[in-house]
């Protein structure tokens, strides 16, 4: 993941804050990445919103 930011120019403290939020949702996950569904991507999204009171805007992408 790190290489891929890099590769598109990414800053370095965005790089620093896309992996810390990779590794909070991995951490809730408790599995390995290559496992992790459509359903553990809600639930964590839900968990953002309803426990750490994250607003939607800062969750989900503009279309």
């Amino acid at each position: 993941m790190t290489f891929s930011m890099e590769l598109r120019g990414f800053a370095k403290s965005t790089q620093k804050t896309y992996l810390a939020h990779m590794m909070r949702f991995y951490s809730f996950c408790g599995k390995p990445p290559a496992s992790v569904g459509y359903d553990e991507v809600r639930a964590f999204l839900h968990h953002a919103i309803s426990t750490r009171k994250l607003s939607n805007g800062n969750l989900l992408p503009v279309s």
